[in-house]
């Protein structure tokens, strides 16, 4: 299994901490980090981080990695809310026994996907955000991390650290004892 996370972000207006924070910390433990967008142009974050994706979102596969990540901001509505090709990666990722992590409004793309029906998620405290978590059967919880299922959701960029922290542990567990911890 390749050590590498593939990390998506909005074309404009993604939440900078939420990419930054857990990419660092993905780093400092040994993690490649791949970057992937709705397409090949320089990304730009809401307080002005400039990243250029190393694919389009259309062009990665699961496979090649051992989570997907998604940073939250307000252009995940606009960029990522019911993306196909979003949503075929996250399903192959956790299809495959793979960990999702997603923040801020972007959590509420694993809802979108079908991955959280039944199981506890949190999202950014927007109506809309939180009408999606409901509409797609998951129990919202206002929580600054929950993982259901190898699925970690987190509220906004407050959570960074913790949120990429959930991840590690995630893929230190099932690196370091071969089992799959199952919350809900």
């Amino acid at each position: 299994m390749a050590d590498k996370i593939l990390y998506l972000i909005a074309q404009d207006h993604f939440r900078d901490e939420e990419y930054l924070v857990p990419r660092a910390m993905f780093e400092s433990a040994g993690y490649g980090v791949t970057v992937a967008a709705p397409e090949l142009r320089e990304c730009l974050g809401i307080v002005k981080t400039r990243v250029l994706p190393d694919l389009a979102i259309g062009q990665a596969d699961p496979k090649d990695y051992r989570a997907v990540v998604i940073a939250g901001g307000g252009g995940s509505k606009k960029y990522l809310w019911n993306n196909p090709d979003v949503l075929r990666l996250i399903q192959g990722a956790h299809r495959s026994g793979k960990a999702v992590g997603a923040i801020c409004l972007s959590a509420a793309l694993p809802a979108q996907a079908g991955l959280l029906k039944g199981k506890r998620g949190t999202v950014w405290p927007e109506p809309s955000a939180i009408r999606e978590l409901e509409k797609n059967g998951v129990v919202y919880k206002e929580s600054p991390v929950v993982v259901s299922d190898r699925i970690v959701t987190s509220p906004g960029p407050d959570h960074s650290p913790i949120f990429g922290q959930a991840l590690l542990d995630l893929l230190t567990e099932n690196t370091s004892n071969g089992k799959d911890r199952r919350a809900t």
